[in-house]
């Protein structure tokens, strides 16, 4: 604001780029985030002239009306990084679980909320509009659901789909394109102040000889587009390119392969999780005859090596003979995240061993705050003890939670290491017992996982049944 004198008169003059605003709490917004503009609503009238020998009041100039700009938001919480995730449903009913036709879909808003994943790439959805405007009312709160079914059976065979997380994903800048009915789907989006990137969901066909003509459509379609190169390409291609993707090991059809590595070099990506682990044995999928095979798999473009970390291959809670793949991506733009800091586990905070071991040591600490008082030194002060004293609790609790929360996750953790080494054995590929305890291995951790997938879902139903009524996020 500038005050000037001239030839006895007086005017105040405001620049209204000078009066923009940032609210200090906004801390949710994103890269498309606009200060608050105040700017008069009106034009602004000429300053009124004054008479000689009268002082302008300087402190109260005319009122001006004045119009906020309401900024663009973020509506939801995104983090620096982003959970992808593929998986082959197998379908969206579940016997095991109800009789709805979309019973599959309840464990999928589970395994999302559980993971924390952001973008979860399905295929074998065999969803048609109705079914998916079902799952939007059950599930619209958490999850929006963009799903390209096949157009001669939509409800019985493929069907490929992307999953947004609402909670941590900006849904309001996707686009996509259906490049292959209910085979292949492309989605651009951007997360948090990262530049767009793009994924290609893909379900390729189980005959091998359909690849080839499979394959070409793809690389036909970035060419007529005109298309950037995606930085993703993800799903179930029922074919692998090397030898060890399966146990026991044999090249898929050279054709087959030959369309599927020409269509991947044409999009510029690479096979990321195999760069990483070049001589590993993992696997996706496994037959009735025991035989394993590494169909789901990720790629990438290499510009995103170094950004990707945390690759998960195992089990889930969804009811499946695939297992979840999911890779932590970083964008290259993002700022460092930390480790963090321990927080208390909100599920110990009513434990009674833990709470009358932390009482017992708030006791001890106030009789001993007591008796320092007389006797305060450097090395013995309430402040002192007030330190040592939550070190005690917060070492207590965090051995507590492993005894009382890690049964079930230790035993989890021993049979991954198991099947680990069982994969990587060297008698895998030609001892069929050896693939057979792989097997078992792999139905005991999809066991356990659905049973850790049971019990917090009926711990779950016993708050809504008890708090329903409270005001409480039941």
């Amino acid at each position: 604001m500038s005050v000037e004198f001239g030839g006895g008169a007086a005017s105040i003059a405001a620049s209204p780029s000078s009066l923009s605003y940032n609210h200090p709490h906004d801390t949710h917004s994103d890269h498309n985030s606009e200060p608050i503009n105040v700017h008069p609503s009106t034009p602004r009238a000429p300053p009124a002239p004054i008479h000689p020998g009268v002082i302008p009041d300087l402190y109260h100039p005319p009122r001006q009306t004045q119009q906020p700009t309401v900024p663009k938001r973020i509506s939801r919480n995104t983090r620096a990084n982003i959970t992808i995730g593929s998986l082959n449903l197998n379908g969206r009913h579940s016997a095991a679980l109800s009789y709805s036709p979309i019973s599959k879909w309840t464990s999928v808003h589970s395994a999302i909320k559980n993971a924390r994943i952001g973008i979860l790439a399905v295929q074998e959805t065999h969803l048609n509009e109705e079914y998916t405007d079902e799952i939007h009312k059950l599930f619209g709160k958490r999850l929006m659901v963009i799903n390209s079914h096949d157009p001669d059976r939509p409800t019985a065979s493929a069907g490929v789909a992307f999953i947004l997380n609402r909670e941590i994903t900006d849904t309001a800048h996707t686009d996509t394109r259906v490049i292959i009915p209910g085979r292949a789907i492309l989605l651009s989006t951007t997360w948090h102040t990262s530049e767009r990137f793009t994924i290609l969901n893909i379900y390729a066909p189980n005959d091998y000889a359909q690849h080839s003509e499979f394959w070409h459509k793809i690389s036909a379609y970035w060419t007529d587009n005109n298309l950037p190169k995606p930085d993703f390409m993800v799903g179930d291609f029922n074919i692998v390119e090397d030898p060890i993707d399966r146990s026991p090991p044999h090249s898929d059809p050279i054709l087959a392969t030959a369309a599927l590595r020409d269509a991947r070099i044409s999009l510029s990506l690479i096979d990321a999780w195999r760069t990483d682990n070049p001589n590993e044995r993992l696997y996706t999928f496994s037959s009735n005859l025991n035989r394993f095979s590494r169909i789901d798999r990720i790629y990438a473009n290499p510009a995103h090596l170094t950004h990707l970390t945390e690759w998960s291959i195992t089990p889930s809670a969804i009811p499946s003979d695939h297992l979840l793949t999911t890779v932590r991506f970083t964008p290259t733009n993002a700022p460092h995240i930390g480790p963090g800091r321990w927080t208390w586990p909100l599920g110990l905070l009513h434990d009674p061993d833990l709470l009358c071991k932390v009482i017992s040591l708030g006791i001890d600490l106030e009789e001993r705050l007591t008796t320092q008082n007389m006797n305060r030194d450097v090395n013995c002060n309430p402040q002192l003890l007030w330190q040592k004293f939550k070190k005690n609790i917060t070492d207590f609790a965090k051995a507590h939670a492993k005894v009382t929360f890690a049964k079930i996750n230790r035993k989890i953790t021993q049979l991954q290491n198991d099947l680990d080494r069982t994969r990587n054995s060297l008698d895998m590929d030609v001892s069929e017992n050896t693939r057979a305890h792989a097997a078992f291995l792999e139905s005991e951790l999809d066991h356990l996982h659905k049973k850790r997938f049971a019990k917090a879902q009926a711990f779950g139903q016993a708050q809504w049944a008890d708090k329903s009524e409270s005001p409480t996020k039941y």
